[in-house]
């Protein structure tokens, strides 16, 4: 990684990603009203407040039989919107402890509903860690999974976990209660612009480690901004973007075949939607990155600016020039 203890401020001119600092307090109390309570007369599927659940694991630790594996999950629910959030745990003995990774990290977006005298709670993931999604399987960042819900007493039952009144504590209140307007539980592919797939030269990844690094500043010394709040890529680029023409590709992994139309256009799709906090002047991470598309962002005004990723990783120019790379969350900022 290159040496980022000197940090030159970088400007990204675009009204819609504004980046001032707001203090955690002032964010949560902006957040209150956009939550509320529910609108009068409607009545809530679930009551308001914090469940803790416990989804069992397979033993990640062979070696000592007695372990018993588990995903501490918390709910936090507002007016039936909610996030649900999954953190490993092994429990020995009796004495639990918290994974540094193995079991992985998953939070979603929720939302609760009724229906015919049913209820039910769909799902969608947003942010993981340490956890491998097979290469050849849809987005799971889009997909929404439905299920059906059962109350016991003052609990709630779905996909096989029941989930106890448990109040958080505030770190992660903290960190979760945001998140409820961060994250819809739909994305919508109504405002995506139009991706052409159509002359896609098959390329290797030196010609793209080319491209992107080209796209750095020789002046840039490690310097990073922290945008304000998560922010799509679609969002960040600006201007009023006409299409997106991809002009060369290479496999998606090593020793695999070259990506189709179909999965170029999906993996662009997702990317454009995708969101991230943190962008650099140049690569600033110390992983392997395996680019395997790139594209040119067409604006109606006849502009045009490269952008080149491999569905994690991107390097791009905004509408205004200026250069920018940055990981998609939720990979670790």
């Amino acid at each position: 990684m290159r040496d980022s203890r000197h940090f030159l401020p970088l400007i990204f001119a675009d009204a819609r990603v504004p980046m001032i600092s707001l203090t955690l307090p002032a964010m949560l109390l902006l957040l209150i009203p956009a939550i509320g309570t529910g609108d009068a007369g409607h009545e809530n599927v679930v009551k308001d407040g914090e469940y803790v659940g416990l989804e069992k694991l397979p033993n990640l630790t062979p070696d000592v039989q007695d372990t018993k594996w588990f995903h501490e999950n918390t709910l936090l629910i507002r007016n039936d919107e909610a996030i649900l959030d999954k953190v490993p745990v092994a429990v020995l003995h009796g004495k639990k402890t918290y994974s540094a990774s193995d079991g992985g990290f998953l939070t979603y977006r929720a939302k609760f509903t009724r229906k015919d005298r049913q209820n039910f709670v769909s799902l969608r993931l947003f942010e993981s860690g340490y956890v491998m999604f097979p290469a050849d399987k849809h987005d799971q960042y889009t997909e929404i999974k439905t299920y059906a819900v059962t109350f016991v007493s003052n609990q709630i039952q779905f996909d096989g976990v029941r989930y106890k009144p448990n109040k958080a504590e505030t770190w992660k209140l903290d960190r979760l209660l945001p998140l409820l307007n961060i994250e819809s539980l739909e994305i919508s592919d109504v405002n995506l612009p139009t991706i052409v797939v159509d002359s896609i030269v098959v390329t290797d990844y030196r010609e793209l480690i080319r491209a992107a690094n080209s796209l750095e500043s020789p002046s840039c010394n490690g310097g990073y901004h922290y945008l304000e709040r998560p922010t799509t890529v679609g969002d960040f680029v600006g201007g009023n973007v006409k299409s997106i023409r991809v002009l060369r590709t290479a496999p998606f992994r090593p020793g695999t075949k070259p990506p189709t139309p179909d999965e170029v256009r999906q993996r662009l799709k997702t990317v454009w939607q995708r969101k991230f906090q943190v962008a650099f002047c140049q690569i600033a991470w110390a992983e392997m990155t395996f680019w395997s598309v790139a594209a040119v962002v067409e604006f109606e005004d006849g502009k045009q600016s490269p952008l080149i990723t491999d569905g994690v990783h991107v390097a791009l120019q905004n509408y205004n020039g200026n250069s920018a790379f940055f990981r998609l969350l939720p990979a670790a900022q």
